[in-house]
C-alpha cells in the first residue's frame, strides 16, 4: 500500500510539473508575442504549483532509500547494530512526518474553511489545494518510514 501511495505522490508532482512548465511556457510566450504576460503566473506558480513540486515525490525518495545518507559510522556498525538504527532512524522520521501532516492538515482545513484564493484583477484563484498538498505529503512519508522500518 505505501508504495502505491508513494507512486501516487510521485505522478501528482510529475503532472504538476508538467502543467507548471506549461503555464510558465504560455506566459513567456504571451509577453513575447503581445508584450504583455499572463496576470497571475508567479503568484500561481508559488501557491498551487509548488507545493506539489517540493512535496509530491517526498514518500517515494524515502520508500525506496534514495534519500541523501552520510554512512561514515556505518561501515564500523555490526550489522544488528546498523539494522537497529535503520530502525530507530525510520521510527524518528516517521514520528515528526506525523506531527508535520496533523499540523499541517489543520492550517489546511482552516484553508479550505475560509476559501482561501487570491484575487488578481478581476480573477479569483482558489490556493487551498496547494495547502492540501503538504499534510497528504507528510502522511504518505510517514507510511513510508514505517514501511521501511518494518521491511529493515
Amino acid at each position: 500500500m505505501p508504495d502505491r501511495a508513494c507512486r501516487i505522490g510521485e505522478l501528482a508532482a510529475a503532472t504538476v510539473i508538467g502543467l507548471m512548465t506549461l503555464h510558465i511556457g504560455l506566459d513567456v510566450a504571451a509577453l513575447a508575442l503581445s508584450g504583455t504576460p499572463l496576470r497571475g503566473t508567479a503568484e500561481i506558480v508559488s501557491e498551487l504549483y509548488m507545493p506539489f513540486v517540493v512535496f509530491g515525490g517526498l514518500a517515494a525518495v524515502q520508500y525506496a532509500g534514495d534519500e541523501i545518507r552520510v554512512d561514515i559510522i556505518d561501515g564500523i556498525l555490526s550489522q544488528p547494530l546498523r539494522r537497529g538504527l535503520e530502525k530507530l532512524t525510520q521510527l524518528i522520521v516517521a514520528l515528526a512526518a506525523g506531527a508535520l501532516a496533523w499540523q499541517t492538515s489543520l492550517q489546511a482545513l482552516d484553508a479550505l474553511k475560509q476559501g482561501e484564493h487570491l484575487v488578481i484583477g478581476t480573477m479569483r484563484i482558489i490556493t487551498w489545494p496547494g495547502k492540501a498538498a503538504i499534510p497528504a505529503a507528510f502522511a504518505m512519508l510517514a507510511l513510508a518510514s514505517i514501511d521501511r522500518m518494518r521491511r529493515s
